[in-house]
């Protein structure tokens, strides 16, 4: 009987090569074969790659050499013929080690270009150093896939390389498709140059337009660096991965990825299928979504991955399959908060222990048949005067969080009150002080006022309404009396005034200067602290206004004056003791975008879009006025002069003011 032999690959001849020239004679043959390298080799054209080739490094690399006395700038390995296999080899952007003219000018080509079949990234091969930092060209990065080719990466590492284009590391464009099974992307990075999509920061590690696996290995420390001009941003999106194709994640590792903007990991785009089935995204960073940000159209994650959080843009919704069983919470971050609004689809009952909300967002998740949407997290407190007179609004208290109950403002003739019960109208018993602090729970609490006869004795009843003190005279002997008082502070008293910006006035405040601008809208009334030392104390809930988005947000305020009561000791003097009691307002804060039109810069006309286009869409009709510089200075402060500038008196006062500013009217379509 005959010995069979079974070969994992077929047997290919062997050829050793020292120089360029042999290299590209033997890289561009028909035949199958393993070619060796002997030596590093300086690449002055492109080495196109036809049948089926092993290339074996054994240690050397290829690397850019010069041309004409240039440093050649196009691509290394172009692959058209049936399949490349790199082992034990360095394709490198550098010259002899050292980065070609120093800032990676006159590179306009990739290390491999992958126009049809496969490209097998192996053990101890790297890709690396391959820069393009300024030239507005597809140039730099290690690897781009044409339509019906395919990469797989099966070891080593692709690093420390840099494009103005989309993706540093790998890019895919559509039919294209790579595999990642091992090895790692390292340190690569897309720089933005301009507001020009795939030029303003896309994709740190992969850009992805076809389709991407990735079942095994590590993307870590790449980053996309956005594009800023004027006073708007572009890009800066996926660190390691962009993606506006078919993506799956099955394995590997995405961590200490950055992004300027959106998805520190990942950044899923409209039109896009995101498919997470594994893998752990962990330790990344970004403007909004430090670990992925999702904007697509399909979402889903199953089985067992690790992610520590995903942001949902506005209208995107994740599908959780009915076996996903994440070891850890995922936080949802969605673009907006809105009651019964949908996050994740599923039909599974206990697929709410998978996931979280933040903890200040003042919403909750809740379970409904088709999966899981979001409701206000708060606890909704009524107060019963239960035989006094008078009215109490009902407070709202966010859920989980402690907060005192509103001061009493029932009266009843002939008796005292003592406090809140939360039993019935009958109780005796007092379950809270005025003023108490509690932590609320979900859903309503009904609290009924307790109330005492003025004729009944009163256990441990307090004598010093009034308290005699006595002080030592100048004599020995001699004595001075002097009746003193404790009186209650009133609590302190927030009056606010609704403040209207043009997105352009706000899209570089942060949280300081916000503080001011909502400080400036308030009138504190408070009879104990001067109002400097109660904005010093001041908490704000901003509920999404730090991210100077044009919309409508509520901003809280909350206040606590120092003192509780004031000890009067004589005529001019005044000692304070006591907590401080807790004032609440809130304040609207619109932001509007505006809209400017290319033929009208020049003259200085603007467009501005009405308050209710933020939240509609449809055609409106608008007016076009012409501002100069000066009108508009003067409109700003006409309408921060205002206490309600919404209001239709400020309304007409501006119409008449302006007038002279307004020219024609015109038909705005949608679209």
């Amino acid at each position: 009987m005959g010995v069979v032999f079974f070969y994992r690959e077929p047997v290919q001849a062997a050829r050793r090569v020292a120089d360029f020239k042999s290299l590209r004679q033997t890289m561009a043959e028909p035949d199958r074969e393993t070619v060796i390298l002997t030596a590093d080799i300086s690449v002055s054209a492109p080495v196109r790659v036809r049948g089926a080739k092993i290339l074996r490094g054994n240690g050397h690399r290829l690397q850019r050499g010069k041309n004409g006395g240039r440093i050649y700038g196009g691509a290394l390995l172009i692959l058209a013929g049936e399949s490349l296999s790199l082992r034990n080899i360095t394709l490198s952007g550098d010259t002899g080690g050292k980065s070609g003219r120093g800032k990676g000018e006159g590179i306009y080509g990739r290390l491999a270009e992958v126009n049809s079949g496969k490209l097998t990234v192996g053990k101890k091969s790297a890709l690396k150093n391959n820069r393009n930092v300024n030239q507005a060209t597809d140039g730099g990065g290690a690897v781009r896939i044409q339509r019906g080719g395919i990469c797989l990466m099966t070891g080593g590492e692709i690093s420390g390389n840099q494009t103005v284009a989309g993706g540093a590391g790998v890019r895919v464009e559509a039919g294209g498709e790579f595999v990642m099974r091992g090895g790692t992307l390292r340190d690569n990075a897309s720089l933005g140059i301009g507001a020009v999509e795939d030029f303003d920061g896309r994709g740190g590690a992969i850009y992805n337009a076809g389709s991407v696996t990735i079942a095994g290995g590590r993307l870590e420390a790449n980053r996309a660096r956005k594009f800023s001009g004027g006073r708007a941003d572009y890009g800066g999106v996926g660190g390691a991965l962009y993606n506006r194709g078919e993506c799956h994640i099955a394995g590997g590792a995405l961590s200490g990825n950055t992004a300027s903007y959106g998805g520190g990991a990942v950044y899923s785009d409209s039109g896009s299928r995101l498919r997470i089935t594994g893998g752990k995204i962990r330790g990344n960073r970004a403007s909004l979504g430090r670990e992925i940000y999702f904007a697509g159209d399909n979402c889903s994650i199953e089985k067992n991955p690790e992610i520590s959080s995903v942001y949902l843009a506005r209208g995107s919704e994740l599908e959780a399959g009915q076996n996903l069983r994440s070891g850890r919470k995922i936080l949802l971050v969605p673009e907006e908060y809105r009651e019964n609004r949908c996050l994740v689809r599923t039909r599974k009952d206990r697929m709410i222990r998978n996931f979280a909300l933040e903890e200040d967002s003042g919403f909750c998740l809740f379970r409904k048949k088709d999966g899981l949407y979001l409701r206000k997290s708060i606890c909704r407190i009524v107060y019963r005067p239960n035989g006094g007179q008078g009215s109490m609004r009902p407070s709202e208290v966010r859920a989980g969080r402690k907060a005192a109950l509103a001061e009493n403002r029932y009266r009843r003739n002939g008796y005292e009150f003592l406090g809140w019960s939360t039993k019935n109208r009958s109780s005796t018993h007092v379950d809270y002080k005025d003023c108490e602090k509690i932590s609320a729970g979900r859903g309503t609490m009904v609290l009924y006022a307790v109330w005492r006869r003025e004729t009944e004795k009163k256990p441990n009843q307090e004598k010093e309404k009034k308290v005699r003190t006595y002080f030592a005279g100048e004599f020995a002997g001699a004595k001075r009396k002097k009746t003193s008082h404790i009186l209650p502070n009133k609590r302190p008293a927030i009056r606010v005034a609704p403040r209207y910006f043009f997105s352009w006035e706000t899209g570089r405040n942060d949280e300081r200067r916000w503080r001011e601008i909502v400080w400036q809208a308030c009138r504190i009334e408070d009879d104990c602290d001067r109002e400097e030392d109660l904005q010093k104390t001041a908490q704000f809930q901003w509920n999404g206004l730090l991210t100077n988005r044009p919309g409508i947000y509520r901003v809280g305020i909350k206040l606590r004056d120092q003192y509780g009561h004031r000890f009067y000791m004589k005529r001019g003097e005044k000692k304070r003791y006591g907590r401080g009691k807790v004032a609440r307002a809130e304040i609207v804060v619109t932001i509007v975008e505006e809209e400017r039109q290319q033929e009208y810069q020049s003259s200085g006309q603007i467009r501005f879009l009405p308050v209710s286009n933020v939240e509609r869409e449809e055609a409106e009709t608008v007016e076009i006025w012409r501002f100069t510089s000066e009108d508009v200075e003067r409109a700003k402060r006409y309408m921060r002069e205002r206490e309600d500038p919404f209001s239709g008196e400020s309304n007409r006062i501006f119409l008449e003011k302006f007038s002279d500013c307004r020219r024609q009217r015109e038909r705005v379509e949608d679209g």
